[in-house]
């Protein structure tokens, strides 16, 4: 290869990588060029319960309120019936969750309505209902959040 094409060609390298910390890095201007979310009202009354935890270690009962598209954010309500606890696990992006009724039991500590619980993500946790009624609350997630669940080792 020519001295002067390897110089070039370092050139090139160079203004990429520039380009690419530039945008990784300052992309907040961005955002003017996203699709604005639009208004949106549901009336939960009127909506069913989809069953979640399908095959899963726990029941659990969900209505989707709102997911943007750009953002990746969706909320939802979350209704665990008595007694049923999501065994530990992991999340790859934080959650919240804001009791609404019920009793919300955690690795943590139970918590009543009013209460907004927010799990950071990687931490190991475990959620569910306390044995006496279900709880319901308004869950909020990243729609590209994972789970893995966390198995005891066996000695």
């Amino acid at each position: 290869m020519k001295p002067r094409s390897l110089g070039s060609v370092l050139i090139g390298v160079c203004i990429g990588a520039l380009a690419y910390w530039a945008v990784s890095t300052h992309t907040d201007w961005l955002r003017v060029l996203q699709k604005r979310t639009e208004y949106r009202v549901v009336n939960t009354n009127e909506m069913d319960w989809v069953e979640g935890g399908k095959g899963g270690p726990a029941k659990y009962w969900m209505k989707f309120l709102y997911h943007d598209v750009n953002s990746h954010q969706v909320a939802m309500l979350v209704r665990y019936p008595a007694g049923q606890m999501m065994p530990p696990h992991v999340h790859t992006h934080g959650h919240g969750m804001y009791v609404l009724q019920g009793k919300l039991v955690t690795h943590r500590g139970t918590y009543g309505p009013g209460t907004f619980v927010w799990f950071p993500a990687n931490e190991v946790v475990s959620h569910g209902a306390s044995p006496d009624e279900d709880v319901v609350v308004l869950f909020l997630r990243d729609a590209d959040m994972e789970i893995n669940y966390v198995h005891a080792a066996s000695h």
